[in-house]
């Protein structure tokens, strides 16, 4: 039995050391034990791998002062966050505000002159989209009165009584307030609108259908 396994590996090595140069030579492995298998499955413990693993003062701790410290420079840190950004709201909402309480006196003062300029004399009927000349005529005892003319001053020429100023030319709008002949044009930009920005028309519209849509008298 010892002879016959001695000869392969006897040729083995005749052949490695001559013609089979080059060539690799496996031996057979003797096999594991049962023991042994289980050696090499099982995984050491390490005190290294424990320690970089786990903390043991992070888990055997009861409180940390530093926590609270950490806790607090956070709650500051998102208290003045919340200051700034409701400072910088309220602040919008101020000018907001008096925004607002510009337009509602301008609105008050406009009513206030429609009112006026309503109850001023006139002895013809008015039309909204018509522009009508006021003047102001102050009698003899001192009293003066306001009277709505269909005359310019410069119609008026040398006719124009000497008791009688003029005082501006309104416009009757459809709403039935007056808007001050100098306000005219910028009244009338405002109320025009941009019907291909509001997909109201195609893109494809020139600039002169464009603005021949608009909203209010011509």
């Amino acid at each position: 039995m010892s002879s016959n396994n001695e000869m392969p590996v006897a040729a083995a090595a005749a052949a490695a050391s001559g013609g089979g140069r080059g060539m690799e030579i496996r031996l057979p492995q003797p096999e594991l034990t049962f023991e042994q298998q289980k050696e090499r499955l099982l995984v050491r413990k390490s005190e290294q791998a424990d320690s970089s693993l786990v903390s043991s003062y992070a888990t055997r701790r009861v409180g940390d002062p530093s926590d609270i410290v950490a806790l607090a420079q956070f709650v500051n840190t998102a208290n003045n966050f919340t200051k700034a950004t409701v400072s910088g709201k309220l602040e919008l909402i101020c000018d907001q505000i008096r925004g607002l309480q510009e337009q509602a006196r301008r609105v008050l003062e406009s009513a206030q002159r429609d009112v006026e300029l309503t109850n001023a004399r006139c002895n013809f009927v008015k039309k909204p989209g018509s522009i009508y000349h006021l003047y102001r005529r102050t009698h003899a005892h001192g009293e003066s009165e306001t009277f709505f003319s269909m005359l310019s001053p410069g119609e008026w020429g040398d006719r124009q009584p000497a008791d009688t100023e003029f005082v501006e030319s309104y416009r009757l709008e459809f709403d039935m307030s007056y808007t001050p002949l100098p306000e005219i044009h910028r009244k009338d930009n405002s109320r025009r609108i941009d019907p291909v920005l509001l997909g109201l028309a195609p893109a494809q519209m020139g600039d002169e259908e464009v603005q021949a849509i608009e909203l209010g008298p011509h």
